[in-house]
């Protein structure tokens, strides 16, 4: 998930509780994040976006190839035929948008010319694959609303949010503890604070909160034991959406003391490289120009991809020194840039990120980059949260061409029942003829 320096944008980026994963997409603590009072992890749990479409769906991002292929369509050399390997996994399925509101960013294709040649050879997802280890994770939590009667809600948020962070980062994840290398449990808790008032309106409410997890290996020894405490956040929506908020910020905090500092699930070399990007170079012991650091997170392969995923969302300006073609203002350049480049060298293809990318562009080109991932992160592709999304987003397809069907029958039936001629009105019936009077003597 993402729940980065803060970032503001205008959409909403949740479907339901158990689908918004996809959607917010599972995205680091320097996210972006919804306007100020919301906390829409952008994280959602993501696909390689339908980059440079004008229909939502999340299609593999333009590949790198000699030079590198049409948007959105496999690499392919100069005069071959197109044919897809026998051991060629199936691509991803095409996702429409769903979004409450809003409408897909069209991201034009990079004309053929403009493709850069490919620098080093792609992975194949025929022959590589993450996949790590399994888990069990059971996480309970507790909502106090301002009636004060606590209750345990059905949708567990941090539960769900970090199962998903450990799908994305190669575990699998599995109802049966006996099974599991690591059992990670604990509590989390969301407790209504204060309503927010302005000249006696309420404009929204602030919750505050808590949580504890403990990791424990499979022989019951406690390897990390995490605390949150004392967290809050305010929502505008409505008080049960601001207590979600907090519990998936609580979510977001797990996340980066499991995935950023542990020394058993934590990418520490990606984390390491993607911490130099904000350092001054004056102040840095052996200073890396931005160009470097996306080799070298290039150089770890697959091992630095949920780390870059999350990094999709962090807004922090790159403060190490960077030759960026057509950089002129220097706080113009995001962690999120040098981070969607990394992925671009690792999987040798374009995502069409510029400078100027907008917070609604980098929404889809976070869900492309994660369609990317799943074709290569079996557990993240296989995970019931993205299948459910994938059931919503039918159901709305269905729905929606149901409703085109009967829109269009409703046409056609109005239409074969106008006269012909202008057909400015329906025809009068004609009164009936009156009785001739009867002849005078």
């Amino acid at each position: 998930m993402a729940l980065r320096r803060m970032e503001s944008t205008s959409r909403s980026l949740r479907l339901t509780d158990s689908a918004c994963f996809l959607v917010l997409g599972p995205s680091s603590a320097r996210a972006v994040r919804a306007p100020a009072m919301f906390a829409a992890l952008l994280l959602a749990v993501a696909c390689l976006l339908p980059l440079g479409s004008a229909e939502a769906d999340a299609r593999p991002a333009q590949e790198a190839d000699e030079p590198r292929a049409a948007a959105d369509e496999p690499a392919q050399e100069e005069g071959q035929e197109k044919e897809s390997p026998a051991n060629e996994e199936e691509a991803p399925p095409r996702i429409e948008i769903v979004e409450e509101g809003g409408a897909p960013v069209d991201i034009p294709p990079l004309p053929a010319s403009e493709l850069p040649k490919r620098t080093r050879v792609p992975p194949d997802p025929a022959r590589e694959q993450l996949r790590r280890g399994k888990v069990y994770v059971e996480i309970d939590e507790a909502i106090e609303p301002k009636s004060g009667e606590e209750v345990r809600p059905e949708f567990l948020v941090v539960d769900e949010y970090v199962e998903e962070y450990f799908r994305r980062a190669g575990w699998e994840v599995i109802e049966d503890g006996a099974g599991a290398e690591y059992r990670v449990t604990g509590r989390a808790r969301a407790v209504f604070d204060q309503e927010l008032v302005f000249r006696g309106t309420v404009l929204g409410w602030k919750y505050y909160g808590a949580v504890q997890v403990s990791i424990v290996d499979r022989d019951g020894r406690e390897v990390e034991a995490i605390t949150i405490p004392d967290t809050t956040r305010e929502g505008v929506k409505d008080e049960p959406t601001a207590a979600r908020d907090l519990l998936r910020l609580l979510a977001k905090l797990v996340h980066d003391k499991i995935f950023f500092t542990s020394s058993i699930f934590g990418g520490r070399k990606a984390v390491s490289l993607i911490e130099s990007l904000t350092i001054d170079p004056l102040e840095a012991e052996a200073p890396l120009a931005v160009e470097e650091v996306i080799e070298r997170l290039a150089d770890l392969g697959l091992e630095a991809v949920p780390v870059l995923l999350e990094a999709l969302t962090d807004n922090r300006v790159v403060l190490a020194e960077s030759r960026w073609p057509g950089l002129v203002d220097p706080a113009q350049l995001r962690v999120y840039h040098a981070a969607d480049k990394a992925l671009e060298e690792i999987f040798q293809k374009v995502s069409r990120m510029r400078l100027e990318t907008t917070p609604d562009e980098r929404f889809w080109i976070i869900r492309g980059w994660e369609n990317e991932w799943r074709r290569f992160c079996p557990p993240f592709r296989d995970s019931p949260v993205y299948a459910r999304f994938l059931a919503t987003l039918r159901e709305r397809r269905a729905a929606a061409e149901k409703a085109k069907r009967e829109e269009e029958r409703s046409e056609s039936t109005s239409s074969a029942a106008a006269p012909a001629g202008d057909g400015a009105s329906p025809p009068q019936s004609r009164p009936a003829p009156r009785p001739s009077p009867a002849p005078k003597d």
